[in-house]
């Protein structure tokens, strides 16, 4: 089994974050074509490889409490025959204030509704060329969006898709994409996303995999303001960080990773950023918020580890796909990356998402040099708010 190890160093080595297809990738290879292994690799210092001082001290997180549900009012107090005439007096005193600021508040809020009608009336002619131009960065489609945020949000709390890895029919694990509890973050309310890869029992005999991937995606802007990777395998244990500078505009890179063949080795960059760039994980998610439409542009800038590219997914059709939760109306989708302007091919992958506002993800397909990695729905949550999926009622296929 060793060539199929050979391959993989080659390809992890030259791996540069290409795609967010490589994110999903580049697990999967390990989990298919390595080596032989029974347990995960151990390190004496591995709360050392976690910690990165200067990305902890620049990342404030905080979760944010639930919104407070009032408790149910008690029986109603009636005041004794002694205490009436006070209690009367009490709320007549307190009818005739609520009265006056009623009457107070109706004033100020006519006020204020005439004074923001003449603001508007002096600044719309200002702001109508402000209107015309396009949605920032102008690379991006602006249709379906208001500003930078979606007019269908596609994400909810609560939302998990499970895939089942498998390759020449052999299924070697799960791949989870998951949108957890709101945070914020430096100040800001953020979405948190959560892609996670763990191989399952069997072939945790051959190469055992726990890893995940996180990232914070600010709610207003939709621009990252990380990512983290921790990965605990049988041949390495590495950590990952990076941060986004939004008022400098640069990103800055994180790694540590440790093997049996070459022990710790640590790498850090910092480099400039086009604004409103994604990175590795935030794109599997960030594409989703786009109209997906024959003819319409997904792109956006993807920025990983000291190189700027120009990420597109290209609708290649509709199709009614087969499940076993049903059969699904979706869109397939291929990605395709612009370094430096230069279109770079990311091989033979496809993505199958819901053709609904929601677009999960339920298919990934990439085809190797033998054979093909397949990443099948097993499970859907559709978080918060619940909905339906885009369920047909046999396998018919439908077109533009």
């Amino acid at each position: 089994m060793t060539s199929g190890a050979t391959k993989l160093g080659v390809f992890l080595k030259n791996w540069n974050g290409q795609t967010a297809a490589n994110v999903f990738l580049q697990t999967a290879y390990l989990l298919l074509l390595s080596a032989c292994a029974k347990e995960f690799l151990v390190y004496e210092n591995s709360q050392e490889l976690t910690r990165i001082n200067e990305y902890e001290k620049k990342l404030e997180v905080k979760e944010i409490d639930p919104p407070s549900v009032e408790p149910p009012k008690g029986p109603e107090v009636r005041p004794s025959s002694e205490n009436a005439k006070e209690a009367s007096e009490s709320k007549a005193g307190a009818k005739d204030q609520r009265t006056k600021n009623s009457s107070a508040t109706a004033k100020a809020h006519v006020d204020k509704k005439a004074v923001k009608a003449e603001q508007e009336k002096k600044v719309t002619k200002k702001d109508n060329s402000k209107k015309e131009q396009p949605r920032l960065p102008e690379i991006e489609s602006s249709e379906g969006f208001v500003g930078r945020r979606p007019i269908e949000d596609p994400f909810r709390v609560g939302e998990k898709v499970v895939l089942k890895l498998s390759y020449f029919n052999v299924v070697a694990g799960d791949l989870a994409i998951e949108v957890l509890p709101f945070v914020e973050v430096n100040g800001n309310k953020s979405y948190r996303f959560r892609i996670s890869v763990k191989s399952n029992d069997l072939f945790s005999l051959v190469y055992a995999v726990d890893d995940y991937a996180e990232t914070y995606l600010d709610y207003e802007q939709m621009r990252p303001y990380n990512f983290m990777i921790s990965v605990k395998e049988s041949k390495q244990l590495r950590e990952v960080r990076s941060l986004f500078d939004w008022k400098k505009q640069t990103s800055h890179f994180w790694e540590k990773r440790i093997t049996k063949e070459d022990g710790v080795k640590t790498e850090e960059m910092e480099w400039k950023v086009p604004d409103f760039s994604q990175n590795v994980i935030s794109a599997v998610f960030y594409m989703r918020a786009f109209q997906m439409k024959p003819g319409n542009k997904v792109q956006f800038h993807l920025a990983d580890k000291g190189k700027n590219m120009l990420a597109k997914a290209v609708l290649v059709r509709k199709e009614v796909l087969k499940t076993d939760l049903g059969n699904l109306r979706t869109l397939v989708m291929k990605p395709e990356v612009e370094i430096e302007g230069v279109f770079q091919p990311v091989g033979d992958i496809l993505f199958w998402l819901t053709d609904d506002d929601r677009k999960l993800l339920v298919r990934i397909e990439s085809a190797i040099r033998i054979g093909t990695i397949l990443g099948k729905v097993s499970e859907i949550k559709l978080g918060e708010g619940g909905g339906e999926l885009p369920l047909v009622p046999d396998e018919k296929k439908f077109s533009f």
